[in-house]
């Protein structure tokens, strides 16, 4: 009886792991420009950066593109890099 309850707990963790493993996103590995995101995300990230607010201009990003941090802090230094040249 005790081994059909572990089967039955480890049966279940196992689902829940595999459910919650589904859930993640792909990194797909390409990154949206900042300047093909709408307008107004566009001058809200600039905003935050005029402000030397790097971490909210990530978070703003990734709020407009539901992308994985480390190709939103890409997305973001590629886009503060262009605006350093003008």
């Amino acid at each position: 009886m005790k081994y059909v309850i572990l089967a039955i707990l480890v049966f279940v963790l196992i689902a829940m792991i595999s459910r919650a493993m589904a859930g993640r996103r792909q990194d797909t590995g390409a990154v949206i420009p900042v300047t093909e995101l709408p307008p107004a995300v566009i001058t809200t990230i600039d905003h935050a950066l005029d402000q030397g607010k790097q971490v909210l201009a990530i978070k703003l990003y990734r709020d407009a593109t539901k992308a994985p941090l480390g190709q939103a802090k890409e997305a973001i230094d590629v886009h503060s890099w262009k605006r350093e040249d003008r």
